[in-house]
């Protein structure tokens, strides 16, 4: 995904395939994440994130898209009400 891709009122996406959170716009521009929930990767030392994350244009390239209804299913979080698909 990329900067066009994500709404004023924050959009939700995945990062990593293992962190779900809403993507905002500082005031100077850089993309940040605050966190919904994170999934630990089984067989890793890796911890939680402590949100928010900067995210770079590479990230959001990269690694990240934009929520489905998949994701919030695979990371046990309930599908907000007003989720459009």
């Amino acid at each position: 995904m990329n900067k066009r891709d994500i709404i004023s009122g924050g959009t939700v996406a995945l990062y990593h395939g293992h962190t779900l959170g809403t993507l905002f716009f500082t005031p100077t521009g850089f993309v940040q994440m605050s966190i919904i929930c994170t999934r630990p990767l089984r067989g890793s030392s890796y911890r939680n994130w402590q949100g928010p994350i900067s995210l770079t244009d590479n990230m959001l390239r990269d690694h990240c898209h934009v929520a489905t209804r998949q994701d919030y299913e695979d990371m046990r979080v309930a599908v907000p009400s007003n989720f459009k698909d």
